[in-house]
């Protein structure tokens, strides 16, 4: 089982200029913006108040999850914690950062191949557009007592098996990612902290679990924990939607850049 920190994640600074300025990525599993194999998972910020990332599509499934500062996905307003879900080929933006700026988590069970700007790129969404969705967070103060772990379903489930779902921990709750039919459960710590092998995870740690692992539980620490669980869809003949469908090595990333 893969378990990532804040502190432990890879910081990337750059400043992509135009609308979006400066911005940080910070690599948790597998590298932003690159096509390494596996899953893939980074905080992106924004830093420069009201900066614009352009509406685009990705053509693989995919979480995003508000965990700092605020601003608006299109015309929804963001927060922490806010989860928005997007098939593969669904649009969504633009990203505009609040005056604090914006950071959000992506969750990917593999590389996107490229981040493709709308409405140029249009003509690359091969038929209907799929699903795309926000749910908020509440509540993060709200923890049971001691041992005791709440289950709570926040969307879903669909019937090719997506799902987001939280899980509170008293403190010294145990819980463990599993392997569904749908494939490894991404979680995310939201508040409080988790302790696995003597070792801290806060705010802001990710749990992924290799399909090939044993259940490896951990516990809740001294105040207990709120952890959303991220369960991706089922693998279909919709395009994207298989994470083992892949370009071949080598093969690089695209992005048509923002010049607004």
């Amino acid at each position: 089982m893969q378990a990532v920190t804040f502190e432990q994640a890879k910081a990337n600074h750059r400043n992509d200029g135009g609308a979006i300025g400066r911005v940080i990525v910070r690599d948790y599993v597998g590298k932003g913006h690159q096509l390494t194999p596996g899953p893939q998972v980074y905080l992106g910020q924004q830093l420069d108040p009201g900066s614009e990332l352009f509406a685009h599509f990705h053509d693989v499934d995919q979480f995003q999850v508000v965990v700092l500062g605020d601003g608006r996905f299109g015309s929804m307003a963001v927060a922490p914690i806010t989860v928005q879900y997007a098939d593969a080929y669904a649009p969504y933006g633009p990203i505009v950062a609040g005056e604090a700026g914006i950071g959000f988590f992506v969750f990917r069970r593999s590389a996107a191949t490229g981040g493709w700007r709308m409405p140029e790129y249009a003509n690359l969404i091969p038929g209907k557009i799929g699903r795309r969705f926000f749910v908020d967070i509440a509540d993060l103060e709200r923890i049971p007592p001691a041992g005791v772990a709440q289950h709570e379903v926040v969307w879903g489930p669909a019937e090719d098996g997506l799902e987001v779902d939280l899980i509170r921990l008293g403190p010294g709750a145990a819980v463990a990612p599993r392997v569904t039919a749908c494939g490894a459960e991404h979680l995310l710590v939201c508040s409080g902290s988790l302790v696995r092998e003597g070792a801290d995870l806060p705010a802001n740690a990710v749990l992924l679990r290799d399909d090939l692992d044993d259940a490896e539980p951990v516990t809740a620490g001294g105040d207990g924990a709120v952890v959303l669980v991220m369960k991706f869809p089922l693998a279909t003949d919709r395009p994207g939607s298989d994470p083992g469908v892949r370009r071949a090595a080598g093969a690089t990333y695209e992005r048509a850049v923002n010049t607004a």
